[in-house]
């Protein structure tokens, strides 16, 4: 509000000056806006501020942006090595988790083939436990597979492949 004050005082003792001093001129409000702008001294002041604000606003910048990239990439590499070593670890867990699997589907298997042999059980159920056997052996490999895959994509994401 001040602002508005000044620059309507201003714009007043610009127009008396002209009217005394050169008799009755007649100007426009552009005419009246540009000598206001010209003659205020909080103006350019306020302009030479905002410029040197904005210049030492992109020295800041300049000298910080490097910093924030080399930052977010550590960050980056940080979370990739810290997401491979819960993969890592998730491995391992299935590794164990298979390792049950099969010696419960060799348990099975013994019993069924026990039964079949004594006439109690048929054919079918033989087949059954001889497949779940191997669709369980199947799984342990996978899972000693995917912990070798795993330990290799973390030291790949730590740069120590």
């Amino acid at each position: 509000m001040s602002r508005i004050k000044g620059l309507t005082v201003l714009c007043c003792v610009v127009l008396c000056s002209r009217i005394t001093c050169a008799g009755q001129t007649v100007m426009g409000i552009d005419e009246l806006f540009r000598l206001a702008d010209e003659n205020s001294t909080s103006i350019r002041s306020y302009e030479t501020g905002a410029e040197s604000a904005d210049e030492a606003l992109k020295a800041a910048k300049a000298q910080r942006l490097p910093e924030i990239g080399i930052s977010l990439a550590q960050e980056h590499v940080k979370t990739a090595v810290e997401a491979g070593y819960v993969d890592f670890m998730t491995s391992f867990s299935d590794l164990r988790t298979q390792e049950k699997s099969v010696e419960l589907a060799d348990q099975n298997y013994a019993v069924v083939k026990n039964r079949y042999e004594n006439d109690l059980a048929l054919l079918t159920d033989m087949l059954d436990a001889s497949n779940m056997k191997l669709s369980a052996d199947l799984a342990l490999e996978n899972a000693r597979i995917n912990v070798v895959y795993s330990y290799y994509k973390m030291k790949y994401l730590s740069h120590t492949l």
